[in-house]
């Protein structure tokens, strides 16, 4: 198992916990792999073959090729299926918000296509960075893409709407520092 962790544009760093990669033949991988929680949500690229995703009744779905993993609140049990070639962007607690589409609460413990996130923008990441043959190029290419996505008028609309609702619910009681 060939497993590799990067570090984010410093640009990107508060949003953007890091990289990685994990590579592995069949043979190596675990039957079973379960996600513990820890609070990050992760978008994650399967170059490789496809994961199995099993419910709580134990039933098991394939999981999309690329999604965004909401927040976890329980374990999430997975398996592969084949050979593991996974890219995932690791976003700090509250990092994925600026990217949000639609309510972070809805995402908890489920796998959302990229499709469903950011439409046509999601296929394109999506194709760009499968089809990438370094992680470097993938890194590029997804920075390249959450850059993009936070100078979007609606982001910045979301950040500050969220913003002012952070400051209006702490009854102006925060600091400059903890509201960044």
């Amino acid at each position: 198992m060939k497993h590799k962790i990067f570090e984010p544009h410093q640009d990107l760093s508060t949003l953007v916990k890091c990289y990685w990669s994990l590579e592995s033949p069949k043979e190596n991988t675990p039957t079973r792999n379960i996600i513990v929680p820890d609070g990050c949500m992760k978008l994650i690229f399967h170059y490789g073959d496809l994961y199995k995703h099993y419910t709580d009744n134990e039933n098991s779905i394939f999981l999309p090729r690329c999604f965004l993993i909401g927040q976890l609140t329980k374990p999430y049990k997975v398996e592969p299926t084949g050979e593991t070639g996974t890219f995932f962007v690791c976003f700090h607690p509250n990092g994925f918000l600026p990217f949000a589409t639609f309510p972070i609460k809805e995402m908890e413990n489920t796998a959302v296509p990229l499709k469903k996130l950011f439409g046509k923008d999601g296929q394109e990441i999506e194709q760009k960075i499968l089809n990438a043959n370094t992680t470097s190029e993938k890194i590029k290419l997804i920075e390249k893409f959450l850059f993009d996505r936070l100078t979007y008028n609606e982001t910045v609309d979301h950040i500050v709407k969220s913003t002012v609702e952070t400051i209006l619910t702490a009854n102006g009681q925060l600091s400059v520092d903890k509201l960044s």
